[in-house]
């Protein structure tokens, strides 16, 4: 797994509490779209075999895709989506509240 945190002017540790916490993707998504997550992007994507899904985007959260995504995570073996795992990789920017996660770790 790789992690890149960019552009931060707090420290980050909302975005490892919530790595800790949830520790699964789907988890994850649900408690940000939800309000639970402690952090909160504006934007936040999910990348699985090949195809973008916009779960906020610009602070409009979309349900529907985080809907859509976990089940086609639920196709996956559940070691794909959980975190931290080898493939993996996940880009933050904390000054423009932005979060992608590439489950094919390009």
């Amino acid at each position: 797994m790789k992690l890149v945190f960019t552009e931060c002017e707090c420290d980050g540790t909302e975005l490892f509490r919530d790595i800790h916490t949830y520790g699964r993707v789907d988890r994850w998504a649900d408690a940000i779209v939800d309000g639970k997550a402690e952090y909160r992007p504006l934007d936040f994507y999910v990348k699985v075999n090949g195809q973008w899904y916009c779960i906020i985007g610009g602070g409009t959260i979309h349900r529907d895709v985080c809907d859509t995504l976990k089940r086609k995570l639920k196709r996956l073996r559940v070691a794909k989506y959980t975190i931290p795992n080898d493939t993996m990789l996940i880009k933050a920017d904390g000054f423009e509240r932005e979060l992608s996660i590439n489950l094919d770790g390009e």
